[in-house]
């Protein structure tokens, strides 16, 4: 019996009258378009009370759901996902600063937004906090006499927070928390 069912699903004619129905039932779904949307319109008209309940509880159902699934495996994600950055780590970098010069205005949003976190931390306001930190930056590249502390170029210098400022605020303004890096070793240490 299996054998010829397998047969009759492999011939030729199977496949024929296969692309014939599915054909059809393309016809049929394209032509009856508008049928099939006042159809639906109607029932969800009939029955709107059961559609809301019925959506409110499978939402409900497929957030725990998959809440429940990424606890399960959240180590598992979790490697995955630092394997797969460091994978494309070149290629991140690359997108991040193409998309930073194609806009512009809401990288100026980010920052502005980074700056008002770290300056609320300082009792600032963000535009205070920009220039101490203008101010910073200059104090540590003239200690640092205007040179790069690992090639001693230079050129295109910037100064370089030992401790991030993103996870030690209060010492983002410290002249003891700075080294001046020129901007190929300063990518190359944030790359680390």
């Amino acid at each position: 019996m299996l054998v010829l069912l397998s047969l009759l699903y492999n011939s030729e004619k199977y496949k024929q009258n296969r692309i014939l129905i599915c054909k059809r039932q393309k016809k049929y779904r394209d032509t009856h378009k508008k049928q099939k949307k006042e159809y639906d319109r109607k029932y969800f008209l009939k029955n709107r009370e059961k559609i809301l309940i019925y959506k409110q509880k499978n939402k409900e159902r497929s957030k725990h759901n998959s809440l429940k699934r990424y606890e399960k495996n959240k180590s598992k994600i979790k490697k995955h996902d630092a394997e797969r950055y460091k994978k494309n780590k070149e290629k991140n970098n690359k997108y991040s600063i193409m998309w930073a010069k194609k806009n512009p205005e809401k990288m100026h949003i980010i920052q502005l937004r980074y700056l008002q976190k770290i300056s609320d931390v300082l009792d600032m306001s963000s535009y205070e906090y920009k220039w101490a930190l203008l101010s910073w930056s200059k104090t540590v590249k003239k200690l640092d006499n205007h040179m790069c502390k690992l090639c001693d170029s230079k050129e295109n210098l910037n100064s370089h927070h030992l401790y991030p400022k993103s996870e030690f605020p209060k010492l983002s303004l410290e002249v003891d928390n700075g080294i001046t890096l020129c901007k190929k070793c300063h990518i190359e240490i944030h790359n680390i």
